[in-house]
C-alpha cells in the first residue's frame, strides 16, 4: 500500500512538473509576443506621424529655394538684390518685395514659391523701409516705392533730404534697371507689402480719404479686416477678388497721382499688376491671399 501510495505521488509530482513548465514557456511566448507586438506598433505610429506632419505643415513636398544676390552701385553705395529663386520657374508670376522692413510679406511668399515654384526679388536695406546711398561723398534717401517716375524720384528725395539732378539720374538709373532685369519679363507682377494697424488699408481708398481720387472701384467686405485686402491696376482682377469678396482696390489709371509707386508704373505702361497687402504679422492670411491670386489667375 505504502508503494503504491508513493508511486501516485512521484507520478503527480511528474504532472505538475510538466503543468508547470508548460506555464512557464506559455507565458514566456506571451511576453515576447507582447513585447514584439508593441515595437512594431510604434515604430510604424512614428513613421506615419512623421508622414502625417509633413503633409499638414506643406501639404506636398517643398521645392528648393536658392538665394542670389546681385549687386548694384547707386552712386558710392552698393545696393543688394536678393533673387529667390527655384529651380521650376513660374512664367507667370514675378513677386517683389521692395521694402526691407516688410517681412512677413517675403514669409509669406517663400512659403508659396516652396510650394508652386517661382521668383521673389528683394532690395535690401539694412531692413529699413527707405534707401540710402551716398553721391559725391553726399547723403540721399528715397522710398523705393516712389521712383518708377522722374516726378516720383523729385518727390521722394526732396521728401527725405536733398535732391539734386545728379542724385535724380542716379535712382532713375537704379529704377531702369530694375525695370529691364526684372518687371519687363513677367507677365504678372506681384509685389508684396505690410502694413501697420491703423495707418494704411483699404479703406485709405474710400471717397474723402487720403488716396480717394487714385481709386476708380473699391470693394469693401466689412466682416474683414481693412488692412489686409488686393490693389490691382485691371479691372478683370478687381472683379475676381470682389467676387470672392476680398477687399480690394482697383487704381485709375488716368487719374492716379503720380507718386512715383510701381503702381502708377504699371498702369501707365499697362503691364499686369497686384498689390497682396497685409497687416503685419498677419502670416496665414498673407499666405492664403497668395493661394487665392494663384487659383483666381492662371493666365494673366
Amino acid at each position: 500500500m505504502k508503494k503504491i501510495a508513493n508511486t501516485i505521488f512521484s507520478t503527480f509530482c511528474v504532472i505538475v512538473y510538466f503543468l508547470m513548465s508548460n506555464c512557464s514557456v506559455s507565458n514566456s511566448t506571451k511576453i515576447e509576443n507582447s513585447s514584439s507586438s508593441q515595437i512594431i506598433p510604434t515604430s510604424s505610429a512614428q513613421s506615419n506621424t512623421g508622414i502625417k506632419k509633413i503633409e499638414s505643415n506643406t501639404g506636398i513636398k517643398k521645392i528648393e529655394l536658392k538665394e542670389e544676390i546681385v549687386p548694384i552701385k547707386l552712386g558710392e553705395t552698393e545696393i543688394k538684390i536678393v533673387v529667390n529663386k527655384t529651380a521650376v520657374v513660374s512664367p507667370v508670376y514675378l513677386y517683389f518685395n521692395m521694402h526691407d522692413n516688410e517681412n512677413t510679406a517675403v514669409e509669406a511668399t517663400k512659403e508659396i514659391i516652396g510650394k508652386t515654384g517661382g521668383t521673389l526679388i528683394e532690395l535690401q536695406a539694412d531692413g529699413q523701409r527707405l534707401i540710402k546711398f551716398s553721391l559725391n561723398k553726399k547723403p540721399y534717401t528715397f522710398d523705393p516705392n516712389r521712383i518708377f517716375t522722374e516726378i516720383g524720384i523729385k518727390k521722394t528725395l526732396d521728401n527725405y533730404g536733398d535732391y539734386t539732378p545728379e542724385a535724380q539720374k542716379e535712382v532713375s538709373n537704379f529704377a531702369n534697371k530694375l525695370a529691364k532685369d526684372y518687371f519687363q519679363n513677367s507677365k504678372l507682377l506681384v509685389a508684396v507689402h505690410n502694413n501697420t494697424e491703423g495707418n494704411y488699408s483699404i479703406k485709405s481708398y474710400e471717397k474723402g480719404q487720403e488716396f480717394g481720387n487714385d481709386a476708380k472701384l473699391v470693394f469693401i467686405n466689412p466682416n474683414t479686416d481693412a488692412d489686409d485686402f488686393f490693389f490691382v491696376t485691371e479691372e478683370k482682377y478687381y472683379t475676381l477678388f470682389s467676387e470672392k469678396n476680398y477687399n480690394v482696390a482697383l487704381q485709375d489709371n488716368q487719374k492716379v497721382t503720380d507718386d512715383g509707386s510701381l503702381s502708377v508704373y504699371c498702369g501707365y505702361n499697362k503691364i499686369s499688376y497686384i498689390n497682396v497687402e497685409a497687416e503685419h504679422n498677419h502670416l496665414q492670411k498673407q499666405i492664403k491671399m497668395l493661394e487665392v491670386l494663384q487659383n483666381l489667375i492662371k493666365n494673366p
